[in-house]
């Protein structure tokens, strides 16, 4: 991610295209005319069958890349809360970057691989555990065991970018998850940033949250950090508290 100065935000649009349809596709007015390997990320590497039948399958029975129309609109409804000018993308490479207008609150789900203090949140919060991993296209191969959820308030005035989840397609275990919620780009030394408020609560299995928001100070984020990584229930049971 650039360094943005603070006194001065200059953005420029860049389209990033790549890959090849294998076949012409068949679209409707309301469906995208890009290919697939435009849209799925890591579909570049899906080699064997094994790792294409997840999202062969997600096709057949009837998945399709929601419209340029339709995420021009979400996106817009995020663009409306900054200071933005449209540039690079996730989902249609698109996506907006700008300074927020007033403060806003958001929300991140971590565990196991996943750090409490990584940039990419969601506006809104967890609802179950199937659907975040869906909607947040959270590929099991990179760790997130969704076991915390942390609720970020950022102050007005700060360099966020915003934009739509675009889908995502694994190769270890093979797996394709379709994205769609709404994805911010946080700074990625927010969570040493005094005038960045966090606090966490526990999540189950379903992820249903077991424990309240708990407010975590400055001096204590690292710590947490570092002992759900290692899984010190110890160190945990300390900052956060029991159930």
């Amino acid at each position: 991610m650039r360094t943005i100065s603070n006194i001065q935000l200059t953005l420029s649009v860049t389209v990033f295209m790549f890959g090849i349809w294998s076949c012409t596709p068949k679209t409707t007015a309301n469906q995208t005319k890009e290919p697939l390997s435009k849209i799925v990320a890591g579909y570049d590497k899906l080699q064997t069958p094994a790792q294409k039948a997840p999202l062969l399958k997600a096709v057949k029975d009837g998945w399709k890349p929601t419209s340029n129309a339709k995420i021009d609109a979400q996106t817009k409804t995020l663009a409306d809360k900054l200071f933005a000018v449209q540039a690079n993308t996730f989902y249609y490479s698109k996506y907006v970057t700008g300074s927020t207008k007033t403060p806003l609150t958001f929300y991140r789900v971590f565990g196991n691989k996943a750090r409490l203090g990584g940039p990419y949140v969601s506006s809104k919060p967890i609802k179950s555990k199937e659907q975040a991993r869906k909607e947040n296209a959270l590929l099991s191969e990179w760790g997130n065991s969704i076991e915390w959820e942390a609720k970020i308030d950022v102050p007005k005035g700060t360099i966020i970018s915003v934009g739509v989840v675009g889908p995502q397609a694994g190769t270890n275990p093979p797996q394709f998850l379709p994205g769609g919620a709404d994805q911010i780009l946080l700074p990625f030394t927010w969570l040493s940033n005094p005038n960045f408020k966090v606090a966490v609560r526990k999540l189950d299995k379903a992820g249903k949250p077991t424990t309240n928001f708990k407010t975590i100070p400055l001096g204590q984020r690292p710590t947490l950090q570092k002992a759900i990584q290692e899984n010190d229930k110890a160190t945990i049971q300390r900052i956060v508290g029991g159930e």
